[in-house]
């Protein structure tokens, strides 16, 4: 792979705090926080634990959307 790097913790900290900077909202996204709107993802691993090479692997179990369930991987799916 070609182009720029980035660390793990600066593109995670690109899509939330500074991705909700960007588009004049951190007000309500961007970070948990008392008072936001409680959007996250639950993952099955932790992006900061595993080696760059196997950050792909990482699969979504849940998204959450104002603090509502909005996706639920199913135990059968890969």
């Amino acid at each position: 792979m070609t182009g720029i790097r980035r660390t793990v913790r600066t593109a995670l900290r690109a899509y939330t705090s500074e991705g909700a900077k960007a588009s004049f909202s951190e007000e309500y996204t961007g970070t948990l926080e008392v008072g936001k709107r409680a959007d996250f993802l639950v993952l099955n691993r932790d992006p900061m634990q595993v080696e760059p090479e196997d950050l792909s692997g990482i699969r979504v179990l849940q998204t959450w959307r104002e603090g509502v369930s909005i996706y639920a991987r199913e135990a059968d799916e890969p």
